[in-house]
C-alpha cells in the first residue's frame, strides 16, 4: 500500500509487485490526508511521479469517480500525453463535465450506467471463468450461461442478455456453416451429427436459461436468435444430408419452446 510521499519514494518499482493499492489522496491514520479543494489541487513530487507512471504505463478501469474536486488528480490524468493501454470509464449515472473532458483526452470507453459492485463483480467472474479458457477459441459455455445468469439478475438484461445471445447465434451460423462446406467425415452421418449438436449445445443452453427466466419479454430475442442460427446458404431442393445444417437452430427452439413450457406462467 501506498498512501504518502514518503512511502511512494521507499516502494518497489510496480512491475516487481504483485498487487498495489495507491491512496492517491492519502490514508485516514496519516494527518496529512487531503480533503478540502485546496488540499487536493496539488500533489507532492514523489506521488505525482508515482501517478505518472501509473497513468502512462498501466490501462484503467474508472468508476464511481467524479473528478469534480480532485483538481490535482485531473490536471496529472490530463498532463500525460503517453498511453499504452485503454481506459474504461464507468458511470453510475451520467458523467459530468470533468468526467466527460477525461474520457475524452483518455479516449476511454465509457460503459454503464453501472454500480462499482456489479462491475467489479462481474469482471472478477469472468476472469475466474475465463482463466483456464484457450483465449484463441470462443468462451466455454459454461462461461457464457454463467454470464447470461448474472445479465438476467441484474443491470439491463435486455440490452446484455441481447448481444450475449445474438453472438453466440452468429457463431452458430458460422460453424453450421463451415460444416456444411465441409465433406461427410469417415464416421458418416453419426459423427456429422456430433458435430453439429457441439455447434449448437451453447446456444441452446442459452436459449432455456433465458425462456425460463427472462419470459415473454425475452420473446423476439429468441426468435430473432433462432432465425439467424437457421439462415444457411441451403439449395432448392434441399439434400437430406444438407438438412443437417439447421439442426444446431431446431435444438435452440425445442430448448427455448420447452423451457417456456416449464415456466407454466
Amino acid at each position: 500500500m501506498i498512501a504518502t510521499p514518503d512511502m511512494a519514494r521507499g516502494a518497489m518499482p510496480l512491475t516487481h509487485e504483485r498487487c498495489s493499492i495507491i491512496k492517491v489522496n492519502g490514508d485516514y491514520l496519516d494527518l496529512r490526508t487531503k480533503n478540502t479543494l485546496e488540499e487536493l489541487a496539488e500533489y507532492a513530487p514523489a506521488l505525482r511521479k508515482l501517478l505518472d507512471q501509473v497513468f502512462e504505463d498501466y490501462g484503467l478501469i474508472v468508476s464511481g469517480w467524479s473528478g469534480e474536486s480532485d483538481l490535482g488528480l485531473c490536471s496529472i490524468i490530463e498532463g500525460v500525453r503517453g498511453r499504452r493501454f485503454a481506459t474504461y470509464w464507468a458511470v453510475h449515472s451520467k458523467a459530468g463535465e470533468t468526467a466527460q473532458r477525461l474520457i475524452t483526452h483518455r479516449d476511454a470507453v465509457s460503459y454503464g450506467p453501472i454500480d462499482a459492485d456489479t462491475l467489479f463483480h462481474g469482471l472478477a467472474e469472468r476472469v475466474a471463468l475465463m482463466a483456464s479458457a484457450d483465449r484463441a477459441k470462443a468462451p466455454p459455455p459454461e462461461v457464457q450461461v454463467s454470464l447470461l445468469k448474472r445479465f438476467l439478475a441484474v443491470g439491463n438484461p435486455q440490452l446484455q442478455a441481447h448481444d450475449l445471445v445474438m453472438k453466440e447465434a452468429e457463431r452458430v451460423y458460422a460453424r453450421a456453416s463451415a460444416l456444411l462446406s465441409t465433406p461427410i467425415p469417415s464416421g458418416g452421418l453419426d459423427q456429422r451429427i456430433r458435430e453439429y449438436e457441439a455447434a449448437g449445445c451453447p446456444l441452446a443452453s442459452m436459449m432455456a436459461l433465458t425462456a425460463y427466466w427472462g419470459g415473454a419479454s425475452f420473446t423476439t430475442l429468441l426468435s430473432k436468435a433462432v432465425q439467424r442460427a437457421a439462415r444457411q446458404p441451403l439449395p432448392h431442393p434441399v439434400p437430406s444430408p444438407m438438412r443437417l445444417a439447421l439442426y444446431p437452430a431446431l435444438m435452440s427452439f425445442y430448448a427455448a419452446g420447452l423451457s417456456a413450457m416449464a415456466r407454466d406462467d
